[in-house]
């Protein structure tokens, strides 16, 4: 069977983007305010002058240097044809780009209609595209091998790819040419947080020259600190920063989110979070976004992530829970994948998606795109396999998604093995052993029982029942019918209830069928 990651903790962790990002999200900025007339662009050429000089020299720098300048001068046209001229700018940033300070250009971006070269994001679809960026990453390097920028997004490549080894070897390198670039040090702490090193990534953060003054820094410090179940010595020192004025509001959006969370965890009455996260989500992140409607989720308070979310364009994660709550579940499958489309290398989103993909839209060749992108970038996450597992098993695939679960190997002591035997009873079925498959199904229900995991108990009902729906067992399929829908009723298990009505209604038509059919056929 299918299943979701159970999300009991959440810290608002940087973010990992590729540095061609770091014109477009604002965590690469001056946090202090500038004043309109202390502004000045350096510039004195014509935009689309400045952008000859690139059509030459290929250099980025030039590129950037054209697009300010049009940027200043509210030259949109100018502005959108320097940006046609990237071909290899990830266009959908533009267009999701909250952070602009002017949305007049935005909206004159979106009208224009330019196209999204993009698509899926390199490393997304398959390990061709995956491997086309490491490429691309190693090119970089070698045309200027001390480019911090450059080894990191080698890094990252690599990280969407499985390759942490060589990804962290790529992370001290970057780390080695700058350790107190703000961009870096963030998503150096990310990557040790994926990887499961919380000190490391809270050494990088304090070995940056001048991380006890900058919002960014100290948010990151905070929530990588909570994150290993360790407390920052910094949440003074953010207490200070968050009441500074002379920090613009988005600066200082994830740093409150961040005191928020450790409020949410010292006392859910608290009338400061509230407070917190009212001044957070004022101008936020969509990471800031994503941690309030965590906050909300485990606290029962209204902190405003609803309207936030729609408020900030690429909160993908934070609408997709919204729309989860909301069982719309084709609009949440769309909102994980651009959610995955942006952080390719992080499991929670490909097991999210993967999960509604099967159980909720029965669309298996999305759960198997979601489950397959997870994959690729974390090939050991157990819960990843088995939804990969289950998807190439409901495509008829079954050949490789013995391949994958089998390589699941003991999974004593992970805590998902009635899970894996639910999975393993699904394989069975469609092997034919079906006495055996009914046996495994069995025993992970009474284990799921036991242990009072009610969802676990409703999922492994959907997915037997459909199982002998497809066998035309009518008569074992409604039996679990009717044990599902009674157990979902009674705890308001409203999604699940849906899918088993649903699942109904087909065996009802089928019955029906098999009914009217001649005798004989």
């Amino acid at each position: 069977m299918s299943v979701w990651k159970k999300k009991e903790k959440r810290d608002v962790i940087p973010r990992w983007r590729h540095s061609r990002d770091i014109a477009t999200f604002v965590d690469a900025t001056n946090p202090k305010m500038v004043k309109p007339s202390a502004i000045k662009t350096g510039i004195e050429r014509p935009p689309l002058e400045v952008l000859a000089d690139f059509s030459s020299s290929k250099k980025p720098l030039v590129w950037a240097e054209a697009l300010s300048s049009a940027l200043a001068n509210r030259d949109f046209d100018d502005a959108i044809t320097i940006i046609n001229s990237k071909k290899s700018l990830d266009l959908s940033r533009f267009a999701l780009l909250q952070e602009v300070s002017d949305p007049a250009f935005v909206d004159r971006l979106r009208s224009a209609q330019i196209k999204d070269r993009s698509g899926v994001p390199t490393g997304i679809e398959d390990s061709k595209q995956g491997i086309a960026q490491l490429r691309k990453a190693r090119e970089a390097i070698r045309v200027y091998d001390s480019n911090a920028l450059a080894w990191l997004d080698l890094a990252r490549a690599y990280a969407i790819n499985g390759d942490l080894d060589r990804s962290e070897r790529g992370i001290w390198t970057a780390l080695h040419f700058d350790s107190n670039n703000r961009w870096i040090v963030r998503s150096a702490a990310r990557f040790f947080i994926h990887r499961e090193k919380a000190d490391a990534a809270v050494r990088v953060i304090e070995q940056a020259a001048g991380y006890r003054n900058d919002p960014w820094l100290v948010s990151a410090h905070i929530a990588v600190s909570h994150a290993s179940g360790k407390t920052s010595h910094l949440v003074r020192r953010a207490k200070t920063l968050f009441e500074d004025d002379n920090f613009r509001p988005k600066h200082l959006s994830e740093l409150g989110i961040a005191l928020a969370t450790l409020e949410n965890e010292a006392s859910f009455g608290s009338r400061i979070i509230n407070k917190l996260a009212k001044r957070s989500l004022r101008d936020p992140t969509e990471n800031a976004v994503a941690q309030a409607e965590w906050i909300e989720s485990v606290g029962g308070k209204a902190l405003g992530a609803s309207d936030a979310a729609q408020r900030v364009r690429n909160a993908f994660e934070a609408r997709s829970k919204e729309l989860e709550k909301a069982m719309e579940w084709q609009a949440a499958a769309n909102e994980i994948f651009h959610w995955l489309c942006d952080q390719p290398f992080s499991s929670r989103p490909a097991i999210d998606g993967s999960y509604i993909a099967a159980t909720f839209l029965q669309d298996y060749e999305l759960a198997e795109k979601f489950a397959k992108v997870g994959y690729q970038a974390n090939p050991e996450d157990p819960l990843i396999r088995n939804n990969y597992a289950v998807a190439l098993a409901e495509r008829g695939d079954l050949a490789k998604a013995r391949r994958v679960f089998g390589a699941l190997g003991d999974p004593g002591g992970k805590g998902f093995e009635e899970t894996y035997r639910a999975t393993e009873g699904l394989l069975r079925y469609r092997e034919g052993r079906i006495e055996a498959a009914r046996e495994c199904y069995e025993k992970s229900r009474a284990a799921f029982e036991n242990s009072e995991d009610v969802r676990s108990t409703l999922l492994s009902l959907v997915f037997q029942t459909s199982e002998e729906l497809r066998l035309e067992n009518y008569d074992d399929a409604a039996n679990l019918l009717k044990q599902g829908e009674d157990i979902a009723k009674s705890t308001q298990n409203r999604d699940l209830l849906a899918v088993l009505q649903r699942i109904r209604a087909e065996l009802e038509r089928q019955a029906s069928s098999r009914a009217h059919r001649p005798k004989g056929q």
